[in-house]
């Protein structure tokens, strides 16, 4: 959600008879964790994330790539988009560490900030809580992160 703007997804902008009460302001940075950069099948992909996606799609993949594509963080990623910083865990399952560097080259390419960083011996989701060494080395560089705005 933070790199697309309110209806640039396709998705109507009132629900219920109530649209946005105030202007949208675009995020100044955003930090992800273990973020599918990409809305499409991939060798070895968890079986459950491939499930989440064709629910969230509506449709099979197969039959129509093209709203797969359009539900991609990937695909709104331009020069407009803001800061990012991607942590990244060495010890990742479910989403692969080399399509997040993909998103930030892409990202860097428009000469834009981007910054990634692998935690050595952390595994997916390691971000859920404060208290071991990689969760507090990767909420010190997130505090980084955000002191430069």
């Amino acid at each position: 959600m933070s790199l697309a703007s309110p209806g640039q997804c396709g998705e109507k902008l009132e629900f219920n008879g109530m649209r946005l009460e105030n202007e949208w302001v675009r995020p100044v940075g955003s930090m992800f964790q273990a973020v599918p950069v990409l809305f499409e099948p991939w060798e070895d992909i968890f079986p459950a994330s491939w499930g989440c996606f064709q629910k969230v799609a509506g449709v099979s993949w197969e039959e129509h790539p093209e709203v797969y594509k359009r539900l991609a963080p990937m695909e709104y990623i331009s020069s407009e988009t803001q800061a990012l910083f991607f942590i990244n865990a060495s010890d990742e399952h479910m989403f692969p560490c080399r399509y997040t560097i993909d998103a930030a080259e892409k990202l860097c390419s428009f000469g834009q900030t981007c910054i990634t960083k692998t935690y050595e011996n952390a595994e997916h989701g390691f971000f859920y809580d404060l208290t071991r060494r990689r969760q507090k080395e990767a909420f010190a560089d997130i505090l980084e992160f955000i002191g430069q705005f």
